[in-house]
């Protein structure tokens, strides 16, 4: 295994503060990501996110159902399960990791047009909100919170930063993601090569349909 060694087959993805910025304004949701990618399957075949504040943390690996660990000695972890209610303006949430536009090296991911239509579109059909960590986004989705839909993950400082999508995956949710290219229009990817895209619809079937829509429609 090696994070920058050519000839492993292994690469260790890690973030050991996902949501810095909520960090640095004394926010709880900060979280710890560590991954395993596989460069011969090009996919993550076992993901752990970690809540510091509360020390729970959530695990999946190969083809096992995502488990949720209390942080407490002694104490079995949990399997969980993706909420598969339906988008509703009042009884659903998705989140959502985008404020504004912006690029990735010379490639426009979102405009900030983009962003503000996709947040009207959305905003009619369900609650939105930003958590400032993508980790967590994952890791509350997986564990099957009362009226927790989806989300979109798009501001990635790093492949890490979709890893938590095998967690979703092992709960029983549904993946879907997209590499803008140089003309704006998406191409669809496979969800757990994380190094191939730019954006990653998650959730629970009914919110990953609807959502994919809406983010292809507004980048159509």
């Amino acid at each position: 295994v090696g994070r920058n060694n050519p000839s492993a087959r292994f690469r260790l993805l890690c973030d050991n503060l996902d949501g810095t910025n909520a960090f640095l304004l004394g926010l709880v949701t900060s979280t710890v990501i560590v991954a395993l990618y596989d460069k011969l399957l090009k996919r993550v075949v076992a993901c752990f996110i970690g809540e510091p504040v509360t020390g729970r943390y959530w695990v999946a690996h190969g083809s096992f159902k995502t488990v949720r660990h209390g942080g407490v000695r002694g104490v079995e972890p949990v399997p969980v399960q993706v909420w598969n209610g339906p988008l509703s303006r009042k009884a659903s949430t998705i989140f959502l990791d985008v404020s504004h536009g912006f690029k990735r090296g010379d490639r426009h991911i979102l405009t900030n047009d983009q962003v503000t239509a996709l947040f009207g579109r959305l905003n009619f059909q369900t609650k939105i909100l930003l958590p400032g960590s993508n980790g967590l986004m994952h890791a509350l989705e997986a564990n099957g919170g009362e009226g927790l839909a989806g989300g979109i993950t798009t501001a990635m400082g790093g492949p890490w930063d979709a890893a938590g999508g095998l967690l979703v995956k092992q709960a029983g949710g549904f993946l879907r993601a997209f590499r803008t290219r140089e003309d704006c229009l998406l191409d669809e990817r496979d969800p757990l090569d994380v190094m191939s895209y730019d954006m990653l619809v998650f959730g629970n079937e009914q919110a990953v349909e609807t959502l994919s829509r809406e983010l292809l429609l507004v980048c159509g």
